[in-house]
């Protein structure tokens, strides 16, 4: 089992305990990962943790990394675009388009 304790990593295994600091993110990441699928086999509940783990992003990927890249693009375009709905310009296909993405974009990130 793992607990979070003041920002601190703290696992208890068998033989013994430790500590690690929030810096071995990608360490931290596998053992929960690896921890959510051993939990609730015996239930039938293990195809939820499964389907959870194929949509996991480990932090230190290049995936991880271009969706950043993504949100930071995509709040620029919000910080531009927002208040300019204020004045009601006219919509082109462009504007219309991007206000579905980043709508899309977005819905997916909370997901």
């Amino acid at each position: 089992a793992a607990m979070r304790s003041s920002g601190l990593r703290m696992s208890r295994t068998s033989g013994s305990s430790g500590v690690t600091s929030g810096l071995n993110s990608s360490a931290s990441f596998m053992s929960c990962r690896h921890s959510l699928a051993a939990v609730n086999v015996d239930t039938g509940e293990h195809w939820v943790l499964q389907a959870l783990d194929t949509v996991m992003v480990e932090p230190n990927s290049f995936l991880h990394l271009f969706w950043e890249f993504v949100s930071f693009i995509f709040i620029l375009y919000d910080l531009t675009m927002v208040p300019l709905e204020a004045f009601e310009p006219a919509e082109i296909g462009f504007t219309m388009v991007m206000t579905w993405v980043v709508r899309i974009f977005w819905t997916l990130d909370i997901l």
